[in-house]
């Protein structure tokens, strides 16, 4: 890894990710007052509970009477009432507020990687590839269509990553990374994303870390997932002491086929109705998790050109779709895990697919870097973006 130098584009960042977030989020935005189908019913109901406790009754939003005959609210992983984003509810109502919500986190989401493949040496056209392959995949697009909001909170785990990452050089960004890890627990993402970030997060500072052969990076992730997990102790620690006493079930049992992994990775028929394979469990975003085969072919060209480099990337995607395949077995990770505290809980084993979809993309961003840099001729940058383009179209 190495910090790259500042580049005109790293300047202009912020404004194209915002116009890109912009037209992932038009279809929401052209009905701004409408709700959506599925679960937008139940994450509109727990999100507008609180508004109605604060701005009707003038109460703390701490219960909720008018679900499952009375149910926590303050305390409840998928509600953030002490979130910047509870702010936008309050001002803009709540399906505004949820919609406003989404096109924040895609703005963030893109942003923050970019910001992340910057940090690990990647050049600017590289970096808006792994931004679109990865936060602008139909993995996410699918889950916010259907109205689960915890899902947009995955868009701090670039910014800690990041910040872990600068940390090595600058104690301040251990700070950063707290932050965006406490927002991610202050908001709706205290149960999946939270779990999810903290796995793979650790996951690969660990493997970065044993390729170094020196503890660099890990300890400065304890570090900031401690500070992260103190900073919104005020929602983590009630919250923890509930499910203590009465645990989320999970589904240790649940499996993926091999042969529903070409749908899910290079099927074309990715739509919240789809039922792209037979025993099909949960509904197609649960699943669906699309590689581009350029993002595939440039990721395998990084891996293999500079494989003593990029390796952990390689486990990391490795581990996490095994992972994602369930339980196949008594040695599955997916069945191993569920003994543990929070893995306990976990239901639907393809949502951990997004990290196949991360680490492709990652070394994908390594791939076009390689192959733009041994052309050696002026049209090289002019390859990478097209590139970028072909990706985001």
């Amino acid at each position: 890894m190495r910090m790259t130098k500042s580049n005109r584009f790293d300047t202009l960042a912020p404004v194209a990710f915002l116009l890109l977030a912009i037209i992932y989020t038009f279809p929401f935005l052209i009905k701004l007052s409408w709700w959506g189908v599925r679960d937008w019913d139940l994450f509109t109901a727990i999100a507008a509970v609180p508004v109605r406790s604060v701005l009707e009754y003038g109460q703390l939003p701490s219960w909720n009477p008018w679900m499952a005959g009375g149910n926590i609210l303050f305390h409840h992983p998928e509600v953030g009432v002490v979130s910047p984003f509870f702010v936008l509810n309050l001002l803009l109502g709540v399906v505004v507020g949820l919609k406003i919500q989404v096109l924040i986190c895609y703005w963030l989401g893109f942003w923050g990687s970019y910001r992340m493949s910057r940090t690990l040496g990647q050049s600017p056209a590289a970096s808006v590839l792994v931004a679109v392959a990865y936060f602008g995949s139909v993995h996410f697009a699918m889950h916010f269509a259907e109205g689960h909001m915890p899902f947009t909170h995955f868009a701090f785990l670039p910014w800690f990553v990041e910040g872990v990452i600068r940390s090595t050089d600058n104690k301040r960004y251990l700070l950063w990374a707290a932050t965006a890890l406490a927002l991610m627990i202050l908001g709706n993402g205290a149960a999946v994303p939270f779990l999810y970030t903290m796995t793979f997060c650790g996951l690969l500072f660990l493997l970065w870390d044993i390729k170094a052969g020196s503890a660099r990076l890990l300890p400065k992730f304890v570090s900031a997932a401690v500070l992260g997990v103190g900073i919104s102790a005020i929602k983590l620690v009630p919250m923890t002491l509930y499910l203590m006493e009465n645990s989320w079930t999970g589904n240790p049992s649940e499996s993926v086929p091999l042969s529903a992994l070409g749908s899910i990775f290079f099927g074309w028929d990715h739509s919240l109705f789809s039922q792209n394979f037979d025993g099909q469990i949960w509904a197609w975003h649960e699943y669906g998790a699309f590689l581009f085969p350029l993002t595939l072919i440039l990721g395998a060209w990084g891996l293999t050109r500079r494989f003593s480099s990029h390796w952990p990337w390689l486990v990391v995607i490795v581990f996490f779709f095994v992972f994602g395949l369930g339980d196949f077995g008594v040695f599955s990770p997916w069945q191993l895990l569920s003994h543990l505290p929070g893995f306990d809980a976990l239901r639907c084993s393809g949502r951990s697919f997004q990290f196949v979809i991360l680490g492709v993309s990652v070394l994908a961003g390594f791939g076009l870097d390689d192959f733009a840099g041994r052309l050696r001729t002026e049209h090289a940058r002019v390859i990478s973006w097209v590139c970028c383009l072909l990706v985001l179209a």
